[in-house]
């Protein structure tokens, strides 16, 4: 397949990519860099090649998916169409971007920045694997990720959430996006209690979020299963108000304590049903 950039050049990128991104579709934030001219047209291809090769050889969820796409697109605010830079652009890049203001005003915060290093690493890492560009391998590689803040978790989930444009989401969804265990996920929406002290989650905290659940069926062979899934609702509006203009709620999310249990799955056999990734299961012969 072949595409015209902004420059007139030529970019060639395989046929697979066209035949698979008919099935991702085309999504929201490529979109809007198109129409904005922020990405040039094969930038958007090499985007939705690369997200179509991730989901297929690595399973990635539509959370994750989201986050990559949200990512690089933002990226080309700091460097030039991907096919164009060299090492010298991609360095200068990566300064930009660490001394950069958001569209508030404010500097992209620690987590941000590694986030967006290690995205363009994967990014350029597949592109030239794949012969896309003639960058060397070992210098990509080299570039430096700073190391995680982990005491804004819950403000990295708010975030998240926000950037991704989720009305509804799960745990697991939010898991997948950002990176934690689902235990780890769990608390910062639900809070915990240790060591006598309760901790509130974002469900107390945050206006914005809110939780109900509903009742799925799906119906197989001769068995029906159904499952109540736990669903958590974000409105955009009001955690910008809460977040950025006052808030009715506590003092919203600020640092938060580091959590040390691994991850894992509370199942209860004995009832017939199985909680996984904000579901109970009840199996119906």
């Amino acid at each position: 397949m072949q595409s015209e950039g902004d420059e007139g050049g030529i970019c060639v990128v395989a046929e697979s990519c066209h035949q698979t991104s008919e099935a991702v579709g085309l999504m929201a934030s490529i979109n809007r860099g198109l129409a904005n001219g922020r990405l040039t047209a094969c930038d958007a291809d090499l985007i939705r090649e690369f997200i179509a090769e991730s989901q297929s050889c690595n399973n990635i969820s539509a959370g994750r998916t989201n986050k990559i796409v949200f990512t690089l697109v933002g990226w080309r605010r700091f460097i030039g169409p991907y096919l164009e830079n060299s090492m010298a652009d991609i360095n200068q890049g990566i300064s930009a971007l660490k001394t950069a203001t958001s569209a508030r005003g404010k500097p992209f915060k620690q987590n941000t920045i590694a986030d967006h290093i290690i995205i363009l690493k994967r990014f350029y890492g597949w592109a030239i694997e794949n012969g896309y560009t003639d960058l060397p391998d070992r210098k990509i590689r080299r570039l430096k990720i700073p190391t995680k803040d982990t005491m804004t978790k819950e403000a990295a989930a708010l975030e998240t959430v926000a950037a991704i444009g989720w009305e509804q989401f799960t745990i697991k969804m939010l898991q997948e996006a950002i990176g934690l265990s689902y235990q780890q996920t769990y608390r910062i929406l639900n809070g915990y209690a240790s060591r006598g002290a309760t901790h509130s989650g974002l469900l107390e905290k945050c206006p914005a979020v809110s939780y109900f659940d509903t009742m799925v069926t799906e119906d197989g062979e001769g068995y029906a299963v159904r499952w109540r899934e736990h669903l958590f609702s974000f409105d955009r509006a009001v955690y910008r108000r809460w977040a950025f203009g006052g808030g009715d709620r506590d003092d919203g999310p600020g640092p938060s304590d580091s959590f040390s249990i691994s991850a894992g799955l509370p199942r209860d056999f004995s009832t017939g049903r199985e909680r996984e990734g904000g579901r109970e299961w009840f199996w119906i012969a």
